[in-house]
């Protein structure tokens, strides 16, 4: 038996610390400044309602 899981709004996984780890790689790569990193780190981490994540995904 398979089973697969998603967590499309982040509420079983937190995922701050991984967003983090991944947007620091991605400002090093593209010499983004520290701020930069902080909002984009920010935003991948933030948690969204079912609504906004399947957005025009159902019509």
């Amino acid at each position: 038996m398979s089973l697969a899981l998603f967590d499309l709004d982040g509420t079983l996984v937190d995922q701050s610390a991984a967003s983090r780890v991944w947007a620091q790689e991605f400002g090093e790569t593209r010499a983004l400044d520290a701020a930069q990193v902080a909002e984009i780190s920010k935003r991948v981490a933030e948690r969204r309602s079912q609504g906004i994540v399947f957005e025009g995904a159902v019509a």
